[in-house]
């Protein structure tokens, strides 16, 4: 397996690409599939119709793709102007081409046709995938082609978002797509392919959760407020021709399917909505992230190494545009770091990315796919030297983020603690009134709403007031608290409530209980408060009892006010010490 690129400005540079092709695959003893690649700027596109011909004339029998994209990379060197040819040969493998033109084929339709084409086959190891198209919710399609085996790698990117003004294309052997998506199935028994990606961005902030969109690429709302407000409340980046590039050093990044993806937002509407180029859906936690060139670069030499280890005959990567916006003159930093096999690939503006079924698309991210035929050649793969940036500026908004985040930590740890406070009775450290309402009305909706019984148990310690009065304050704190570890000890952790009324009442919320099994709860609780340690007196602590189910239409307040019933039954009518259970209404 080899790969060879060559860089052409002018048409005059063809003949001469074209007689060194022929060489190099007149050099291989047997070709089993050849791949050309192709990657253009805008304004080299007539350039690139002239040698998509030239190409498939010479060689008929080649699988030709590509598009017109902002940036191509060629080996170790980032190009802006050139048309880049990448030249792929196999040995001992094969390569497919299928291309589906919007809209004249809907997403869905596409996806639904390629699985079943890549189920077909036995033996395909990677697709890669080109898109180009405005707004392109391209989430049918891959989801159709996530139910192909999770061991087949995907990859690639989508060329055009609309953002080269119409001037993007894809292209299909002799055809060119305007709008649409081409695959590249890779095939092959000896076939061996491995790929990571590298994201590199750093947590600025604390999370947020998004409470509204308006499709999958305009967001609403963050916390109920609306979303530009994030960027300009927080960065002081406001609406205007230049938000996107203000915004390019911080997108918002989330989990999605054990991915860490990236969100760049492209413009900032006057209603306080924020447009993006890749999916979020409502609900989803969101965080800002911070561009770090240091720590980018980090991230990337991690993957060289990962993927250097794999010991590839060739590279395909796929970078974000914002990422090389953003890292400037360091854009060929992390592409130097992959000398260790020959290199082509392409700047998306979008990345796909696969974690078992789901195949996404990112931003912000860096690709790199490894392929080779058979065993490993090499024993040892030397790597080039770490890359490192240095600006006095970006060291100095390092530490300040380093300040700001652990400023940030430290006040959600003070926040969680004064929350802990707040619904917890500081004497018997279990939950107190306020706080078991809040969570018993959601206990009733969970029942309600899965069929399951829940009970409440509500306990009284008798005669509590003649302990304090006869042995001190200190006597009837014990007891409440010696009470509280009982009842945390008969309960499931996690799964029922205990908590202190106030006073010497208590109560316990108990989750999937019917009345049989609150009542052994009940009793065992009775008996094992019996058993404490007498008081001076040498008499012992004695409970009252009252147990309740939830019936329909019950909320915390009907609830609690019949297992209070059933506790002045088993107080009042069978003299105290006793356990009562309410009756179903």
């Amino acid at each position: 397996m080899q790969q060879y690129s060559y860089a052409l400005h002018q048409v005059s540079d063809i003949a001469s690409m074209l007689e060194q092709v022929q060489w190099q695959v007149a050099a291989v003893p047997r070709v089993s599939g050849m791949l050309v690649t192709l990657y253009a700027p805008p304004a080299q596109k007539e350039l690139l119709r002239q040698v998509q011909v030239r190409l498939l004339e010479a060689f008929p029998k080649a699988v030709l793709t590509g598009a017109v994209t902002r940036k191509q990379i060629m080996n170790s060197r980032l190009m802006e102007q050139a048309v880049v040819v990448t030249v792929t040969l196999f040995t001992r493998s094969e390569v497919e081409l299928y291309a589906y033109a919007l809209p004249e084929v809907s997403l869905q339709e596409a996806g639904e046709e390629l699985l079943t084409l890549v189920r077909g086959a036995s033996d395909v190891r990677a697709i890669q995938l080109f898109a180009a198209g405005k707004d392109l919710y391209l989430q049918p399609f891959l989801h159709e082609l996530g139910k192909c085996v999770p061991e087949i790698r995907v990859f690639g990117g989508i060329t055009d978002n609309g953002s080269l003004q119409g001037k993007g294309r894809l292209l299909a052997g002799k055809d060119v797509l305007n709008a649409g998506i081409v695959a590249v199935v890779y095939r092959g028994e000896d076939l061996h392919v491995a790929l990571d990606y590298s994201f590199g961005w750093r947590p600025l902030g604390q999370k947020m959760r998004v409470t509204a969109m308006r499709g999958p690429f305009t967001m609403l709302e963050i916390n109920h407020h609306p979303a530009a407000r994030v960027y300009r409340d927080y960065l002081g980046i406001e609406e205007g021709e230049e938000f996107q590039l203000d915004a390019l050093t911080f997108p918002i990044f989330l989990e999605r399917h054990g991915l860490t993806l990236a969100r760049h937002p492209f413009y900032s509407r006057p209603d306080g909505s924020l447009h993006f180029g890749a999916d979020i859906y409502t609900g989803e936690e969101v965080q800002l992230a911070y561009g770090d060139p240091q720590s980018i670069l980090d991230r990337a030499d991690e993957l060289v190494v990962k993927v250097a280890g794999f010991r590839p005959q060739v590279l395909f990567g796929v970078s974000c545009v914002a990422r090389s916006l953003l890292m400037r003159e360091d854009t060929e930093k992390e592409l130097a770091l992959c000398t260790f096999a020959p290199l082509g690939g392409f700047y998306a503006f979008g990345e796909f990315m696969r974690h078992e079924s789901e195949i996404m698309v990112a931003n912000m991210t860096f690709v790199l796919v490894g392929m080779r035929e058979g065993r490993p050649e090499q024993s040892v793969v030397t790597l080039p030297p770490r890359q490192s940036h240095y600006d006095k500026r970006t060291a100095d908004m390092r530490h300040l983020v380093n300040f700001i985040q652990t400023t940030i930590a430290e006040l959600e740890e003070a926040k969680n603690r004064y929350r802990e406070l707040a619904r917890t009775d500081l004497l018997t450290h279990l939950y107190n009134r306020g706080a078991t309402d809040h969570l018993l009305k959601k206990m009733l909706h969970e029942a309600a709403a899965q069929g399951k019984p829940l009970a409440v148990i509500m306990l009284d310690i008798d005669n509590f007031k003649g302990i304090n009065d006869s042995f001190g304050h200190d006597a009837g704190d014990r007891a409440l608290q010696d009470v509280a570890q009982i009842l945390r000890q008969q309960t499931r952790l996690g799964v029922d409530v205990p908590g202190r009324m106030g006073g010497d009442e208590f109560f316990v919320v108990l989750r999937n209980t019917g009345m049989a099994r609150a009542r052994e709860v009940a009793e065992r609780m009775h008996a094992h408060i019996a058993a404490l340690e007498a008081l001076p007196s040498g008499e012992h602590i004695t409970t009252s009892i009252g147990i309740a189910l939830a019936e329909d239409g019950d909320n915390e307040g009907t609830l609690f006010k019949r297992a209070d019933n059933a506790l002045y039954e088993a107080k009042k009518i069978q003299g105290k010490n006793a356990i009562a259970c309410a009756k179903s209404d």
